[in-house]
């Protein structure tokens, strides 16, 4: 998961695995230098905290107050802004959405399904 996060935000579309032999000859190097390395570390330092963040809320307004810190969410299908999930995250705990209908970014969905049982005990 974290490479593809990885080689989504350096512009790679396809795994390795995934490629062509005439592609893998053709295709370039993960990683063009320094300046890569810098940003592929940086952008990992920044996934794990915000996996940290999350894991460890114990209360929804924890969890809240984690999202405003991490600010914009990248889903697999579009961006969320804090005051975006957190609205979802109150339509599920209202029951009006699916656990579903919240990202698995960061844990995040995992994260509600389970403060979501503490909370109804």
């Amino acid at each position: 998961m974290l490479r593809n996060w990885i080689r989504n935000l350096l512009g790679k579309e396809k795994e390795e695995e995934e490629l062509t032999e005439e592609e893998l000859n053709e295709s370039e190097p993960l990683f063009h230098g320094l300046q890569d390395v810098d940003a592929a570390g940086e952008a990992i330092e920044k996934f794990e905290e915000a996996e940290r963040l999350v894991s460890s809320a114990s209360t929804f307004e924890e969890l809240f107050q984690a999202l405003r810190t991490i600010g914009e969410v990248e889903g697999s299908k579009q961006t969320y802004s804090p005051k975006d999930l957190i609205t979802i995250i109150n339509h599920v705990r209202n029951k009006k959405l699916t656990p579903g209908s919240i990202t698995r970014t960061y844990g995040l969905r995992e994260k509600v399904i389970q403060l979501f049982a503490a909370e109804r005990g």
